[in-house]
């Protein structure tokens, strides 16, 4: 599945991302995340419990805590997000962190990049764009999309 969209109202990650997911999905604790199996649900539990619940029940690796850690019913996914706001300089290492974060799949974990902002530019004087960051978020072949899909992308996962 591929979905694209438009940009959030929301320009920083970490914290205005986290606030945005807590006013929007169901948020719940380690232990009811894991005996969680039909809808929606957000883990809300701290950097350290969400690493180490990934790393050691999931056996997944990751340098930290993603900024999404949810599950479909049965399934896990887990999502890095970014606010680009132009193009150029550190904002491509932004871009390029959420697909090498993509990249490592393993498991039946799904991982997503949620990017919003700049990337999903698809004009520039009158043709389609041909800079760099908006071309590899669009053009990806890994589930990246706009916050504003990600309950779409969670309905779509729903059994």
């Amino acid at each position: 599945m591929r979905l694209i969209g438009t940009s959030v109202g929301w320009q920083q990650t970490g914290p205005m991302f986290n606030n945005w997911i807590r006013r929007n999905f169901e948020i719940k604790s380690l232990e009811d995340f894991k005996e969680s199996s039909s809808g929606i649900a957000i883990l809300g539990e701290s950097e350290e419990t969400g690493k180490s619940y990934l790393t050691e029940d999931l056996n997944q690796r990751v340098g930290k805590r993603p900024d999404l850690i949810a599950k479909v019913d049965n399934k896990v996914v887990i999502g890095e997000a970014k606010w680009i706001g132009q193009s150029g300089g550190n904002q491509y290492k932004s871009v390029a962190e959420v697909l090498n974060f993509c990249g490592k799949q393993r498991g039946s974990i799904y991982r997503i990049g949620i990017v919003d902002g700049y990337p999903w530019v698809t004009k520039k004087s009158e043709r389609i764009t041909n800079d760099r960051i908006c071309v590899e978020v669009q053009e990806s072949t890994y589930n990246i999309m706009s916050a504003l899909l990600l309950e779409d992308y969670f309905k779509e996962l729903l059994g």
